[in-house]
């Protein structure tokens, strides 16, 4: 029997099962219980009896040493339904941070607050054994993207993902920022890319992720994603704490360096890397070196950590980051983000603030715009075509710019 399973049960459904498990004099009791006290007392005549108990969730290793099994429904948050794993257990498999683990559980003792898990089944749906020999993403070889992220389906493709896949080449492996000073008009472009990422690659994951946004917003593109099998979207509304904002950010990339570790390719769309920068600041230790704008150098620093784990990988697999970035002249703060994490990116997509007060779509100033090494990903003819291009638009006005494009991008 399943936690998970027990969950998804409506109340009625656990005091049927609970009821069938009872003894005598507990029968009538049970009726009256909560669903987690029905869970609870379920959980524990399933042990007497000796019939196995399994959960799963994600692994968050704590300071001390050992750590819980979160899971994705509670947006990995902390709660009552995490399942304990001990120290012991962690080292035994040198099980590191988002690792997905499966294992046979206890209920919790007296005094215990928590399940705890017994014995690992599995980890990443593959016998446990192997986590010990994976090497750590941080000691993978590095290299520049080689392959091409698609954005359009041939006709089905819209306009802006079209030039994006010939102008502005993206590969697997690739840190993207996203660039504009208008907020809402980097949000519109990265629903569009995230849409299409995941359409045209539906066997690679993608990790849509909205932090410190209006639930409004969130809801929006909720809905819109819902459908598309290969997203997980998770997001974290504007009137959670910064902490909250953070650990969503950093689960999400622990999930994806695991899976990296195996070979596969994950990308993370990230709204936005700004707005992550002032969560770390807010949550940043008193003392640190403090930059302009009252930004904290630390608070820097571990942006920079999750923004530099997109990364292509000699040994196979790959995490993409594609980011919105917000530099609006008047917040100072905004302006020293974007100029600390801008050198650490290897493609740049600039939004141009005057095409966007004309509802110009795409509002992408593509003569500034561009892709490090994209002759890699694309060759060295289109690469030469495309540097040709982007030297005739600094001539052009932008909504000329965009009609000249449109004329001579090629299939």
């Amino acid at each position: 029997m399943n936690l998970t399973e027990l969950k998804n049960k409506s109340t009625q459904e656990l005091i049927h099962l609970a009821s069938e498990l009872a003894r005598d004099a507990e029968r009538e009791q049970v009726v009256n219980y909560s669903k987690q006290d029905l869970i609870l007392f379920i959980t524990r005549r399933n042990f007497e009896l000796n019939i196995s108990m399994y959960s799963e969730g994600y692994l968050e290793i704590l300071p001390d040493g050992f750590g819980f099994l979160r899971s994705s429904l509670a947006t990995y948050q902390p709660s009552h339904d995490d399942i304990y794993i001990s120290p012991s257990q962690i080292r035994l498999f040198s099980l590191r941070k988002g690792e997905y683990i499966v294992g046979e559980i206890r209920p919790p003792r007296e005094g215990e607050r928590y399940f705890a898990l017994l014995k690992i089944s599995s980890i990443a749906e593959r016998q446990p054994e192997e986590a010990k020999t994976l090497t750590p993403f941080e000691s993978l070889t590095a290299i520049y993207p080689t392959e091409q992220l698609k954005l359009s389906n041939n006709s089905k493709g819209s306009t802006v993902n079209h030039l994006l896949e010939n102008i502005l080449p993206l590969g697997f492996g690739q840190r993207c920022i996203i660039h504009g000073e208008n907020a809402s008009v980097n949000s519109i472009l990265f629903q569009q890319l995230a849409i299409a990422v995941a359409a045209c690659q539906p066997d690679t994951t993608v990790f849509l992720i909205m932090i410190d946004q209006s639930p409004e917003d969130i809801n929006e593109l909720k809905q819109k994603v819902k459908e598309i099998k290969n997203i997980e979207f998770i997001s974290s509304c504007f009137d959670e704490i910064p902490q909250k904002h953070i650990s969503v950010v950093e689960m999400l990339t622990e999930k994806a360096k695991r899976k990296a570790e195996r070979k596969e390719n994950i990308i993370i769309m990230l709204d936005s890397i700004t707005k992550l920068t002032k969560a770390y600041n807010a949550f940043s230790s008193v003392g640190t070196k403090t930059l302009s704008g009252g930004i904290e150098a630390l608070a820097i620093q571990k942006a920079k950590k999750i923004f530099g784990s997109a990364r292509n990988l000699e040994q196979g697999g790959s995490i993409t980051i594609l980011a919105t970035a917000c530099s609006n002249t008047e917040h100072i703060s905004e302006q020293v983000i974007f100029e600390e994490l801008e050198p650490m990116a290897n493609a740049y997509i600039y939004l141009n603030a005057e095409l966007a007060e004309q509802g110009v779509s795409p509002a992408i100033d593509f003569s500034y715009s561009f892709t490090k090494k994209e002759e890699l990903i694309i060759g060295d003819k289109r690469h030469e075509k495309n540097q040709e291009l982007r030297l005739n638009l600094k001539k052009l006005s932008h909504i000329e710019g965009l009609k000249y494009l449109l004329k001579n991008i090629g299939d």
